[in-house]
Protein backbone atom coordinates (compact mmCIF):
# COMPACT_ATOMS: atom_id res chain seq x y z
CA UNK A 1 0.00 0.00 0.00
CA UNK A 2 1.25 3.55 -0.80
CA UNK A 3 2.11 5.42 1.99
CA UNK A 4 0.91 9.59 2.71
CA UNK A 5 3.99 11.54 1.55
CA UNK A 6 6.18 14.03 3.52
CA UNK A 7 5.33 17.56 3.31
CA UNK A 8 8.02 20.69 4.01
CA UNK A 9 6.79 24.00 4.33
CA UNK A 10 9.08 26.36 3.49
CA UNK A 11 8.48 29.63 5.05
CA UNK A 12 10.19 32.38 6.22
CA UNK A 13 8.41 33.32 9.39
CA UNK A 14 5.27 31.96 10.84
CA UNK A 15 4.99 34.68 14.08
CA UNK A 16 3.05 37.42 11.79
CA UNK A 17 -1.16 37.29 12.05
CA UNK A 18 -1.14 36.77 7.84
CA UNK A 19 1.16 33.02 8.65
CA UNK A 20 -1.54 31.90 11.33
CA UNK A 21 -3.23 30.66 8.03
CA UNK A 22 0.04 28.54 7.62
CA UNK A 23 0.05 27.23 11.08
CA UNK A 24 -3.28 26.07 11.24
CA UNK A 25 -2.78 23.81 7.90
CA UNK A 26 0.45 22.71 9.44
CA UNK A 27 -1.23 21.50 12.54
CA UNK A 28 -4.31 19.93 10.08
CA UNK A 29 -1.68 17.46 8.01
CA UNK A 30 -0.37 16.67 11.56
CA UNK A 31 -3.70 15.74 12.40
CA UNK A 32 -4.57 13.60 9.76
CA UNK A 33 -1.53 11.34 9.80
CA UNK A 34 1.29 13.38 7.59
CA UNK A 35 4.79 13.11 8.49
CA UNK A 36 5.38 17.41 8.53
CA UNK A 37 8.54 19.17 8.70
CA UNK A 38 8.87 23.13 8.72
CA UNK A 39 11.89 25.12 7.42
CA UNK A 40 12.05 28.89 8.40
CA UNK A 41 14.77 31.54 9.35
CA UNK A 42 14.39 31.15 12.86
CA UNK A 43 14.05 28.59 15.34
CA UNK A 44 13.95 31.03 18.42
CA UNK A 45 12.21 30.91 21.32
CA UNK A 46 9.19 33.42 20.10
CA UNK A 47 5.90 32.84 22.02
CA UNK A 48 4.05 31.74 19.32
CA UNK A 49 6.02 29.20 18.12
CA UNK A 50 4.45 27.00 20.80
CA UNK A 51 1.25 27.40 18.79
CA UNK A 52 2.55 24.20 16.73
CA UNK A 53 1.01 20.56 17.15
CA UNK A 54 3.68 18.50 19.01
CA UNK A 55 4.15 16.56 16.02
CA UNK A 56 5.30 18.87 13.79
CA UNK A 57 9.57 18.82 13.34
CA UNK A 58 11.59 22.15 13.04
CA UNK A 59 14.43 23.23 10.78
CA UNK A 60 16.15 26.54 9.98
CA UNK A 61 18.13 28.79 7.61
CA UNK A 62 19.75 30.02 11.17
CA UNK A 63 20.65 26.67 12.31
CA UNK A 64 24.57 27.12 10.86
CA UNK A 65 25.50 24.20 8.38
CA UNK A 66 29.48 23.51 8.17
CA UNK A 67 30.29 24.74 4.57
CA UNK A 68 27.12 26.39 3.42
CA UNK A 69 26.61 30.27 3.27
CA UNK A 70 23.90 30.68 1.32
CA UNK A 71 19.74 29.95 2.35
CA UNK A 72 20.02 27.76 -1.14
CA UNK A 73 23.45 25.29 -0.08
CA UNK A 74 21.41 25.12 3.59
CA UNK A 75 18.48 24.08 1.46
CA UNK A 76 20.36 21.69 -0.49
CA UNK A 77 22.14 20.25 2.57
CA UNK A 78 18.26 19.51 4.38
CA UNK A 79 16.76 18.33 0.87
CA UNK A 80 19.62 15.56 0.13
CA UNK A 81 19.08 13.81 3.03
CA UNK A 82 14.87 13.86 2.47
CA UNK A 83 12.94 10.98 0.98
CA UNK A 84 10.34 11.97 -1.93
CA UNK A 85 8.60 14.78 -0.21
CA UNK A 86 6.48 17.47 -1.27
CA UNK A 87 7.68 21.12 -0.68
CA UNK A 88 5.13 23.70 -0.03
CA UNK A 89 6.57 27.56 -0.57
CA UNK A 90 4.75 29.84 1.07
CA UNK A 91 6.28 32.99 0.30
CA UNK A 92 7.09 32.10 -3.39
CA UNK A 93 6.44 36.15 -3.96
CA UNK A 94 10.15 36.61 -2.53
CA UNK A 95 12.96 37.25 -4.99
CA UNK A 96 15.21 34.80 -2.19
CA UNK A 97 13.22 31.94 -2.17
CA UNK A 98 12.22 32.09 -6.08
CA UNK A 99 15.50 29.40 -6.23
CA UNK A 100 14.14 27.64 -4.33
CA UNK A 101 11.91 24.90 -6.75
CA UNK A 102 15.26 24.55 -9.26
CA UNK A 103 16.94 23.66 -5.68
CA UNK A 104 14.67 21.04 -4.98
CA UNK A 105 14.13 19.52 -7.96
CA UNK A 106 17.93 19.40 -8.21
CA UNK A 107 18.49 17.39 -5.92
CA UNK A 108 16.01 14.64 -6.44
CA UNK A 109 13.09 14.95 -9.59
CA UNK A 110 10.91 12.71 -7.17
CA UNK A 111 10.24 15.82 -4.89
CA UNK A 112 7.21 17.81 -5.85
CA UNK A 113 6.77 21.53 -5.19
CA UNK A 114 3.98 23.98 -4.63
CA UNK A 115 4.04 27.31 -4.61
CA UNK A 116 1.34 29.64 -2.80
CA UNK A 117 1.81 33.46 -3.85
CA UNK A 118 1.23 35.68 -0.81
CA UNK A 119 -1.93 36.92 -2.01
CA UNK A 120 -3.89 33.46 -1.93
CA UNK A 121 -3.21 33.29 2.25
CA UNK A 122 -7.21 33.54 2.53
CA UNK A 123 -7.88 30.32 0.52
CA UNK A 124 -4.50 28.72 1.14
CA UNK A 125 -5.71 26.17 3.87
CA UNK A 126 -8.73 24.23 1.55
CA UNK A 127 -6.32 24.46 -1.74
CA UNK A 128 -3.00 23.38 -0.42
CA UNK A 129 -5.22 20.17 1.14
CA UNK A 130 -6.69 20.02 -2.36
CA UNK A 131 -3.52 21.07 -4.05
CA UNK A 132 -1.18 18.24 -2.24
CA UNK A 133 -4.06 15.65 -2.13
CA UNK A 134 -3.68 15.94 -6.25
CA UNK A 135 0.31 16.13 -6.25
CA UNK A 136 0.25 12.55 -4.36
CA UNK A 137 -2.71 10.88 -6.37
CA UNK A 138 -4.52 10.06 -3.08
CA UNK A 139 -7.73 9.63 -2.47
CA UNK A 140 -9.59 11.61 0.54
CA UNK A 141 -10.36 8.25 1.71
CA UNK A 142 -6.79 6.80 1.71
CA UNK A 143 -6.21 10.00 3.81
CA UNK A 144 -9.13 9.61 6.21
CA UNK A 145 -7.77 5.67 6.88
CA UNK A 146 -3.80 6.28 7.20
CA UNK A 147 -4.79 8.52 9.88
CA UNK A 148 -6.95 6.84 12.15
CA UNK A 149 -3.68 4.36 12.71
CA UNK A 150 -1.46 4.58 15.18
CA UNK A 151 1.45 6.97 14.22
CA UNK A 152 4.92 5.26 14.17
CA UNK A 153 8.03 6.25 15.09
CA UNK A 154 9.30 8.70 12.51
CA UNK A 155 13.03 9.36 11.47
CA UNK A 156 14.40 12.53 12.77
CA UNK A 157 16.39 14.87 10.66
CA UNK A 158 19.66 15.28 12.00
CA UNK A 159 22.39 18.20 11.46
CA UNK A 160 26.41 17.11 11.36
CA UNK A 161 28.46 17.68 14.13
CA UNK A 162 30.26 20.95 13.39
CA UNK A 163 33.97 20.16 12.33
CA UNK A 164 37.28 22.29 12.91
CA UNK A 165 37.66 24.31 10.05
CA UNK A 166 40.51 27.37 8.82
CA UNK A 167 37.83 29.95 8.94
CA UNK A 168 37.70 33.32 10.22
CA UNK A 169 37.44 33.32 14.07
CA UNK A 170 34.37 34.80 14.65
CA UNK A 171 33.20 32.08 11.64
CA UNK A 172 34.55 29.14 13.51
CA UNK A 173 34.44 29.78 17.31
CA UNK A 174 30.62 31.84 17.41
CA UNK A 175 28.42 31.55 14.08
CA UNK A 176 27.73 28.19 13.98
CA UNK A 177 27.70 27.25 17.66
CA UNK A 178 25.76 29.88 18.48
CA UNK A 179 23.05 28.79 15.89
CA UNK A 180 23.15 25.16 16.99
CA UNK A 181 22.75 26.55 20.48
CA UNK A 182 19.89 28.41 19.10
CA UNK A 183 18.31 25.14 17.76
CA UNK A 184 18.43 23.61 21.33
CA UNK A 185 16.12 26.28 22.52
CA UNK A 186 12.82 25.67 20.21
CA UNK A 187 9.65 24.78 21.92
CA UNK A 188 7.80 22.06 21.44
CA UNK A 189 4.11 20.73 22.21
CA UNK A 190 3.17 18.04 25.15
CA UNK A 191 1.35 14.69 23.29
CA UNK A 192 -2.68 15.00 23.84
CA UNK A 193 -1.91 12.16 26.24
CA UNK A 194 0.87 13.59 28.16
CA UNK A 195 -1.28 16.77 28.38
CA UNK A 196 -4.13 14.33 30.25
CA UNK A 197 -1.21 12.47 32.25
CA UNK A 198 0.19 15.84 33.65
CA UNK A 199 -3.43 17.37 34.63
CA UNK A 200 -3.80 13.82 36.52
CA UNK A 201 -1.00 13.99 38.32
CA UNK A 202 -1.50 18.13 38.97
CA UNK A 203 -4.79 16.71 40.42
CA UNK A 204 -3.47 14.60 42.41
CA UNK A 205 -1.19 17.06 44.03
CA UNK A 206 -4.62 19.80 44.21
CA UNK A 207 -6.00 16.83 46.55
CA UNK A 208 -2.97 16.92 48.71
CA UNK A 209 -2.43 20.75 48.67
CA UNK A 210 -6.31 20.83 49.66
CA UNK A 211 -5.60 18.30 52.36
CA UNK A 212 -3.25 20.13 54.29
CA UNK A 213 -4.61 24.02 53.85
CA UNK A 214 -7.81 22.12 55.50
CA UNK A 215 -5.77 20.48 58.29
CA UNK A 216 -4.08 23.76 59.10
CA UNK A 217 -7.19 26.78 58.32
CA UNK A 218 -5.29 28.46 55.57
CA UNK A 219 -7.13 30.17 52.95
CA UNK A 220 -6.45 29.38 48.92
CA UNK A 221 -8.54 29.94 45.75
CA UNK A 222 -8.84 28.11 42.77
CA UNK A 223 -7.51 31.22 39.94
CA UNK A 224 -5.81 32.09 36.70
CA UNK A 225 -6.17 29.30 33.68
CA UNK A 226 -7.70 26.54 36.63
CA UNK A 227 -10.24 29.18 37.19
CA UNK A 228 -11.16 29.52 33.79
CA UNK A 229 -11.34 25.53 33.00
CA UNK A 230 -13.98 25.57 36.20
CA UNK A 231 -16.30 28.11 34.77
CA UNK A 232 -16.14 27.21 30.95
CA UNK A 233 -15.15 23.22 31.03
CA UNK A 234 -15.62 22.15 34.65
CA UNK A 235 -12.41 20.66 34.91
CA UNK A 236 -9.49 21.65 33.26
CA UNK A 237 -8.69 23.27 30.04
CA UNK A 238 -8.46 20.44 27.72
CA UNK A 239 -4.88 22.10 27.06
CA UNK A 240 -3.34 23.11 29.86
CA UNK A 241 -0.86 20.98 31.78
CA UNK A 242 -0.95 22.48 35.18
CA UNK A 243 -3.22 23.93 38.00
CA UNK A 244 -3.04 27.54 39.35
CA UNK A 245 -3.98 28.45 42.84
CA UNK A 246 -3.45 31.77 44.87
CA UNK A 247 -2.92 32.18 48.76
CA UNK A 248 -3.10 35.81 50.73
CA UNK A 249 0.83 35.89 51.81
CA UNK A 250 0.13 35.07 55.72
CA UNK A 251 -1.43 31.68 54.71
CA UNK A 252 1.43 31.13 51.64
CA UNK A 253 3.99 31.55 54.07
CA UNK A 254 2.42 29.23 57.04
CA UNK A 255 2.13 26.28 54.26
CA UNK A 256 5.58 26.65 52.82
CA UNK A 257 6.79 25.62 55.94
CA UNK A 258 3.71 23.38 56.90
CA UNK A 259 4.17 21.52 53.30
CA UNK A 260 7.99 20.25 53.93
CA UNK A 261 7.29 17.86 56.20
CA UNK A 262 3.49 17.05 55.14
CA UNK A 263 3.51 16.75 51.71
CA UNK A 264 3.57 12.69 50.25
CA UNK A 265 6.87 11.34 49.55
CA UNK A 266 5.81 11.16 45.76
CA UNK A 267 5.81 15.20 45.94
CA UNK A 268 7.87 17.87 46.69
CA UNK A 269 8.04 21.47 47.45
CA UNK A 270 11.13 23.03 46.36
CA UNK A 271 12.02 26.10 49.54
CA UNK A 272 13.91 27.60 46.55
CA UNK A 273 11.17 29.71 44.41
CA UNK A 274 13.80 31.77 41.97
CA UNK A 275 13.49 32.78 39.47
CA UNK A 276 9.27 32.64 39.19
CA UNK A 277 8.10 34.87 42.41
CA UNK A 278 6.00 31.92 43.15
CA UNK A 279 6.57 28.30 44.34
CA UNK A 280 5.57 25.06 42.55
CA UNK A 281 4.41 21.99 44.06
CA UNK A 282 5.83 18.99 42.14
CA UNK A 283 5.82 15.77 41.52
CA UNK A 284 9.19 13.40 42.05
CA UNK A 285 11.04 11.83 38.90
CA UNK A 286 9.18 13.95 36.34
CA UNK A 287 11.04 16.38 34.54
CA UNK A 288 10.04 19.00 32.39
CA UNK A 289 12.57 21.27 30.64
CA UNK A 290 11.70 24.97 30.42
CA UNK A 291 12.80 28.29 28.59
CA UNK A 292 13.38 29.68 32.02
CA UNK A 293 15.57 27.18 33.88
CA UNK A 294 15.04 26.56 37.95
CA UNK A 295 17.42 24.73 40.52
CA UNK A 296 16.27 21.90 41.87
CA UNK A 297 13.10 19.30 40.47
CA UNK A 298 11.54 20.53 36.95
CA UNK A 299 8.31 18.74 36.95
CA UNK A 300 4.71 18.79 36.70
CA UNK A 301 3.51 21.40 38.55
CA UNK A 302 0.86 23.02 40.85
CA UNK A 303 1.64 26.69 40.96
CA UNK A 304 1.08 28.64 44.60
CA UNK A 305 0.84 32.06 43.80
CA UNK A 306 1.04 34.80 46.57
CA UNK A 307 -1.70 37.83 47.44
CA UNK A 308 0.17 40.81 48.53
CA UNK A 309 -1.39 43.88 49.79
CA UNK A 310 -1.87 46.55 46.71
CA UNK A 311 -0.63 50.01 47.01
CA UNK A 312 -3.45 52.63 48.65
CA UNK A 313 -2.63 55.38 46.23
CA UNK A 314 -2.42 55.44 42.01
CA UNK A 315 1.09 57.37 42.63
CA UNK A 316 2.31 54.78 44.86
CA UNK A 317 0.88 51.77 42.37
CA UNK A 318 3.18 53.20 39.87
CA UNK A 319 5.94 52.54 41.41
CA UNK A 320 4.66 49.59 43.19
CA UNK A 321 4.47 48.19 39.87
CA UNK A 322 7.32 49.38 38.38
CA UNK A 323 9.46 48.18 40.90
CA UNK A 324 8.06 45.00 40.50
CA UNK A 325 8.42 44.20 37.11
CA UNK A 326 11.83 45.33 36.98
CA UNK A 327 12.96 42.60 39.48
CA UNK A 328 10.52 39.75 38.17
CA UNK A 329 12.01 40.87 34.53
CA UNK A 330 15.64 40.34 36.23
CA UNK A 331 15.37 37.39 37.14
CA UNK A 332 13.63 35.28 34.32
CA UNK A 333 16.64 36.90 32.43
CA UNK A 334 19.14 35.53 35.01
CA UNK A 335 17.37 32.09 34.69
CA UNK A 336 17.36 31.82 31.02
CA UNK A 337 20.03 30.98 27.96
CA UNK A 338 21.45 33.92 26.34
CA UNK A 339 19.87 35.01 23.17
CA UNK A 340 21.39 34.41 19.75
CA UNK A 341 24.71 36.39 19.67
CA UNK A 342 25.02 37.70 16.52
CA UNK A 343 26.75 41.07 14.99
CA UNK A 344 23.66 43.28 15.76
CA UNK A 345 24.62 46.14 18.11
CA UNK A 346 20.99 45.95 19.95
CA UNK A 347 21.33 41.81 20.08
CA UNK A 348 25.26 42.59 21.20
CA UNK A 349 23.68 45.11 24.00
CA UNK A 350 21.28 42.49 25.27
CA UNK A 351 24.07 40.19 25.70
CA UNK A 352 26.08 41.90 28.01
CA UNK A 353 23.09 43.32 30.00
CA UNK A 354 21.79 39.90 30.63
CA UNK A 355 25.66 38.92 31.27
CA UNK A 356 25.83 41.36 33.86
CA UNK A 357 22.92 40.35 35.42
CA UNK A 358 24.13 37.03 35.69
CA UNK A 359 27.75 37.07 36.20
CA UNK A 360 27.19 39.91 39.44
CA UNK A 361 23.69 40.13 40.65
CA UNK A 362 23.45 37.09 42.99
CA UNK A 363 20.15 34.96 42.89
CA UNK A 364 19.54 35.74 46.92
CA UNK A 365 19.83 40.06 46.43
CA UNK A 366 17.14 39.64 43.80
CA UNK A 367 15.03 37.40 45.93
CA UNK A 368 15.41 39.69 48.72
CA UNK A 369 14.76 42.81 46.80
CA UNK A 370 11.34 41.41 45.08
CA UNK A 371 10.08 39.93 48.83
CA UNK A 372 10.38 43.03 50.19
CA UNK A 373 8.80 44.60 47.26
CA UNK A 374 5.99 42.59 47.23
CA UNK A 375 5.36 42.83 51.08
CA UNK A 376 5.66 46.13 50.93
CA UNK A 377 1.82 46.77 52.07
CA UNK A 378 0.55 44.60 54.66
CA UNK A 379 -1.71 41.85 53.07
CA UNK A 380 -4.89 42.33 55.91
CA UNK A 381 -4.34 45.73 56.62
CA UNK A 382 -4.47 46.78 53.01
CA UNK A 383 -8.11 47.43 50.90
CA UNK A 384 -7.09 45.97 47.67
CA UNK A 385 -4.91 42.37 46.98
CA UNK A 386 -2.88 41.97 44.17
CA UNK A 387 -0.98 38.77 42.26
CA UNK A 388 2.14 39.94 41.35
CA UNK A 389 3.79 37.06 39.32
CA UNK A 390 0.51 37.18 37.39
CA UNK A 391 0.73 37.62 33.75
CA UNK A 392 -1.98 40.58 32.86
CA UNK A 393 0.06 43.03 34.73
CA UNK A 394 -0.74 45.12 37.68
CA UNK A 395 -3.95 46.64 36.76
CA UNK A 396 -5.69 43.23 35.50
CA UNK A 397 -3.99 41.39 38.91
CA UNK A 398 -5.74 44.06 41.02
CA UNK A 399 -8.91 43.34 42.83
CA UNK A 400 -10.53 44.78 46.13
CA UNK A 401 -10.27 42.62 48.89
CA UNK A 402 -13.98 41.68 49.51
CA UNK A 403 -13.95 40.12 45.74
CA UNK A 404 -12.07 37.36 47.81
CA UNK A 405 -13.82 37.00 50.79
CA UNK A 406 -15.90 33.37 51.35
CA UNK A 407 -15.05 31.64 48.57
CA UNK A 408 -17.63 30.42 46.06
CA UNK A 409 -17.12 26.75 44.64
CA UNK A 410 -17.31 25.62 41.20
CA UNK A 411 -17.16 22.03 39.77
CA UNK A 412 -13.83 20.72 38.88
CA UNK A 413 -13.82 17.56 37.12
CA UNK A 414 -15.17 14.99 40.04
CA UNK A 415 -15.44 17.60 42.75
CA UNK A 416 -15.97 21.00 43.61
CA UNK A 417 -13.04 23.82 44.25
CA UNK A 418 -12.86 26.90 46.27
CA UNK A 419 -12.41 30.21 44.05
CA UNK A 420 -12.76 33.98 44.84
CA UNK A 421 -16.67 35.04 45.35
CA UNK A 422 -16.33 37.72 42.62
CA UNK A 423 -14.80 34.83 39.61
CA UNK A 424 -16.51 36.34 37.05
CA UNK A 425 -15.47 39.78 37.29
CA UNK A 426 -11.99 38.41 37.45
CA UNK A 427 -12.55 35.85 34.73
CA UNK A 428 -14.33 38.87 32.78
CA UNK A 429 -11.29 41.09 33.55
CA UNK A 430 -8.53 38.35 32.30
CA UNK A 431 -10.26 36.91 29.83
CA UNK A 432 -13.16 39.38 28.27
CA UNK A 433 -16.14 37.04 27.05
CA UNK A 434 -14.50 33.93 28.83
CA UNK A 435 -17.37 31.89 27.66
CA UNK A 436 -15.96 31.96 23.78
CA UNK A 437 -14.25 29.59 22.56
CA UNK A 438 -10.75 29.75 22.18
CA UNK A 439 -8.94 30.16 18.67
CA UNK A 440 -7.77 26.79 17.97
CA UNK A 441 -4.18 28.60 17.19
CA UNK A 442 -4.40 29.23 21.20
CA UNK A 443 -5.43 25.55 21.88
CA UNK A 444 -1.13 24.89 23.23
CA UNK A 445 0.23 23.83 26.38
CA UNK A 446 2.87 25.87 27.72
CA UNK A 447 6.00 26.26 25.39
CA UNK A 448 8.54 23.40 27.15
CA UNK A 449 11.82 22.15 25.50
CA UNK A 450 11.27 18.49 26.50
CA UNK A 451 9.72 16.41 29.19
CA UNK A 452 9.97 13.25 30.68
CA UNK A 453 7.16 11.53 33.18
CA UNK A 454 9.36 9.31 34.41
CA UNK A 455 7.68 5.78 35.34
CA UNK A 456 4.11 7.56 34.74
CA UNK A 457 5.41 7.38 30.90
CA UNK A 458 4.65 3.51 30.52
CA UNK A 459 1.41 3.99 32.63
CA UNK A 460 -1.75 4.48 30.58
CA UNK A 461 -4.26 7.38 31.15
CA UNK A 462 -6.78 4.85 32.59
CA UNK A 463 -3.86 3.78 35.52
CA UNK A 464 -3.18 6.77 36.25
CA UNK A 465 -6.78 8.10 36.81
CA UNK A 466 -7.40 4.99 39.14
CA UNK A 467 -4.17 6.12 41.26
CA UNK A 468 -5.52 9.42 41.52
CA UNK A 469 -8.84 8.06 42.38
CA UNK A 470 -7.16 6.28 45.05
CA UNK A 471 -5.37 8.89 46.19
CA UNK A 472 -8.22 11.10 46.92
CA UNK A 473 -10.32 7.73 48.99
CA UNK A 474 -7.71 7.87 51.19
CA UNK A 475 -7.18 11.02 51.66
Amino acid sequence: MSTLPKLVFISKDVQTTQKMGVTTLMNRFCERGYDVTLISETLGNHLLDYRYDHRLKRLSFDMGVENCASRAEILAHFVSRMPPSVFILTDFDSEAYRQFPKVIKARSHEHKVICLPHEHFDTVLEACVDAVTAEAGLSEEFIAEVAARPCGERPEIKLPAVKKTKGAFFEKKIYYRERQRAAKQAPVQMSPEQVRKSQLLASKMLIAFERICQKHGLRYYVAAGSLLGAARHGGPIPWDDDVDVTMPRPDYEKFIKIAQSELPEDMVLPPNNFPYGFHRMQIRETEITRLVRQKGPRGVVLDIVPLDGAAPTPGKKKIHKLLNRVLLNSMNAKARPLPLITADILRIYECVKRLIIICFVPKKLMSWLWKRVATRYDTEASNEWVCLPGLYGYEKECFPKAYWGEPARLRYEERTVPVMREWERYLISHYGDYMMPTPVLCRRTHPILAIDLGKYEAMTVREIQEEVEEFARNS
